[in-house]
This record gives C-alpha cells, sequence and structure tokens, in this order.
C-alpha cells in the first residue's frame, strides 16, 4: 500500500476532537521529504499528541525504523494508540506498538544515538539525554514553537555541537517548520543560507499586505 498523501494525512486528524492544533499539511509534506531523503533508523518525537507526526512517521518508513514518542497527557496517548491503530494500511495499524515506544517506558540514555528529532510539543526544556544525537543527526520543528528553540539552540551550544537551521513556509505564508542540520558542511551551510533568503523575499507581500507571517489561519 503507498503512502499517505500529506493531504490524507491532515484530513483524517483534522476531523478528531482536540485538532486545533495538529501539524499542517505543509509541515506533514515536509517531514514526509526529509524521512525519505534521510532514511533514519532511529527518531525520537517530543509531544505526540494525537499522533499526526507519529503517523506521518510510521507511514514513511518501514520496520526497520525505531519511534519513541514522548507524550506526558493521558488523554492525547490514549488518542494516539486509537488514531494510529484506526490507521489505513493494515502493515501500520496491526503492528505500529511494535516499533513505537513511549519514552517514560523506554530507557533512552542506554539506546544508540538519534539520527533524526521531531519536535511537536511537550516541555520547553529538553532533558540532556534526548539531544544524544548522531553526528549530522537531523531536527524537525513542527510549527514556530519559539521557547522550545531557544532551549534546543542553547543546549546545542552548551555541548559544542555544530548546527544551521532554516525555516519554511507555504506560499500563503502561514504555519510551517524549521529544519536543523547537525554538523552542516560548508555547502549545506550555503544551501540554508539560500533558503533563508528565498523565504525572507515571499514573505514581504504577505507583510505589505497586512497579513500575518508564519502563523495558523483558518
Amino acid at each position: 500500500m503507498p503512502p499517505s498523501t500529506p493531504a490524507e494525512i491532515h484530513a483524517r486528524f483534522v476531523a478528531l476532537s482536540g485538532s486545533g492544533q495538529i501539524a499542517s499539511e505543509f509541515a506533514i509534506g515536509g517531514l514526509q521529504q526529509l524521512i525519505q531523503q534521510q532514511r533514519p533508523e532511529f527518531v525520537l518525537e517530543v509531544g505526540a499528541g494525537l499522533g499526526t507526526l507519529t503517523a506521518t512517521i510510521l507511514d514513511a518508513t518501514d520496520d526497520r525504523t525505531a519511534l519513541i514518542y514522548m507524550e506526558e497527557d493521558d488523554w492525547c496517548r490514549n488518542s494516539l494508540a486509537r488514531n494510529v491503530g484506526k490507521h489505513p494500511n493494515p502493515r501500520i495499524a496491526a503492528g505500529w506498538w511494535r516499533r513505537c515506544w513511549r519514552a517514560k517506558d523506554f530507557h533512552l540514555p542506554q539506546y544508540r544515538a538519534r539520527d533524526l528529532l521531531v519536535l511537536d510539543g511537550g516541555s520547553a526544556e529538553l532533558p540532556p539525554e534526548y539531544l544524544n544525537l548522531d553526528h549530522r543527526a537531523r531536527i524537525f520543528v513542527e510549527g514556530n514553537r519559539r521557547q522550545h528553540r531557544q532551549s534546543l539552540e542553547a543546549q546545542l551550544d552548551r555541548g559544542h555541537r555544530s548546527w544551521c537551521r532554516v525555516q519554511q513556509k507555504p506560499y500563503d505564508r502561514t504555519k510551517g517548520f524549521f529544519l536543523y542540520q547537525l554538523d552542516p558542511t560548508l555547502g549545506e551551510r550555503l544551501w540554508y543560507l539560500a533558503i533563508r533568503l528565498r523565504e525572507w523575499f515571499l514573505d514581504w507581500p504577505a507583510r505589505l499586505s497586512g497579513r500575518p507571517v508564519g502563523k495558523r489561519r483558518r
């Protein structure tokens, strides 16, 4: 069964109760593209919520990819298990629990370094063991999450990790996502800079028309 499209995933989750803050269709597509490029072996998702990006990760990876998720809210955890368990792909619906574990039930420090971290909520101050990230790991931040990013960047700097970042938004300039590359090459730094300049120029028509940039709009 082929992977779900971003529109299909978003439509499935936006119809659920409590879906007011789920990831945008653009962010879902961005995460799918990142996974296709990187092919991560171990993903850590912080703030899994209803399971929108959890389902996206499971859909875009195969059974060799392990997914650890962090979600403290009981209602969200129950909703996540129910929602992912009803995934239209029988492979995921029947077997997601075999490669998807809750962080609290899993001893992260003894596990191998993560090559992809997905920030989708939760506490802004990440436990240090959650940033045990592999060489050239990537970090995907859904939406803006200013406090999360400030805490993340401060911890990366304290750990003497080299990094660069870029924010990408859809053409209507609504909410998008941030992408971080750890231990970037010079070429990657220049590429990220080019994307940042492009995004800056695309923001100006929206700003001049009085439309908010990087915000959710119904």
